[in-house]
């Protein structure tokens, strides 16, 4: 088998195995590809370096082509080209089948249960009965977006939270009496907003949706009334989830995507 750097030469071979959104030729991101007999495409595997980190996007080998080496290669091949780029671990993120838990520990790597993963739509929402209810165009209360925190705030709230990452411009928190409540941790990422609710004393239904409509608002102001926009939200509890699918007016409006884990290899 021959590994191969894809670019915009060659990438319409390896087109159908990136992923359709993230797969892009992007100067923080390294496409491989490998092919086999005939240079007959086999797999290509994605990653992109952020902050000292380099994170797995995709990694697909086609069927025909499994238990060949061609992921073994692909992974090997991206670990080399990282050593020097300074990258502190190589980390990825998938749902938790036994084959892809099983080839990277086989690789090296630390697997981590994070969670079951959710999703919801925008529209799914803002048509929430207890949303229109309790929350739709009602004053705010305590809830401010983290990029409008004055200095003293911001130091509480990253006192709280610590190296937690998130997008100021995109993220929420609660303060109440000068004391830090609750934050909804946001990422936004194509037409998919990832979110991480972090809180001091449970979760309050009502405090959860105050900040659910700052992020609602933004999102419309953004997508320019997109509402099939996705939220995604990672839970270790199940009760967090049962909370969230009465806010949204019932289980079927909150998807279950599956149980994510995370694989991750420090670089030496």
């Amino acid at each position: 088998m021959k590994i191969t750097r894809i670019t915009k030469d060659n990438e319409k071979m390896f087109l159908p195995l990136l992923p359709a959104k993230g797969g892009k030729a992007a100067d923080d991101l390294i496409r491989l590809g490998v092919t086999g007999d005939k240079d007959k495409v086999a797999g290509a595997i994605c990653a992109r370096i952020v902050e000292g980190q380099a994170d797995i996007t995709s990694l697909y080998v086609l069927p025909e082509s499994r238990g060949k080496g061609a992921g073994k290669l692909l992974l090997t091949s991206l670990e080399e080209i990282l050593k020097g780029q300074g990258p502190d671990a190589l980390s990825a993120e998938f749902f938790g089948d036994e084959t892809s838990k099983g080839f990277y520990g086989a690789m090296g790597y630390s697997i981590f249960d994070v969670g079951w993963r959710y999703s919801f739509t925008l529209g799914e929402l803002l048509r929430s009965p207890l949303y229109i209810r309790y929350i739709k165009d009602k004053p705010y209360k305590n809830v401010s977006f983290v990029s409008a925190l004055d200095t003293k705030s911001l130091k509480t709230l990253e006192r709280s939270i610590g190296a937690a990452e998130y997008d100021p411009e995109w993220s929420t928190a609660g303060f109440a009496d000068g004391k830090y409540t609750d934050c909804m941790m946001a990422m936004k990422l194509d037409r998919t907003i990832s979110i991480s609710w972090l809180n001091t004393n449970g979760t309050d239904p009502l405090i959860l949706l105050q900040h659910f409509r700052a992020l609602a608002e933004k999102t419309l102001a953004e997508y320019q009334g997109d509402m099939g926009v996705r939220y995604i939200m990672t839970f270790e509890k199940a009760a967090v989830a049962s909370k969230l699918a009465k806010l949204l007016g019932g289980s079927r409006h909150l998807h279950k995507d599956g149980r994510l884990v995370r694989a991750i290899k420090v670089m030496v």
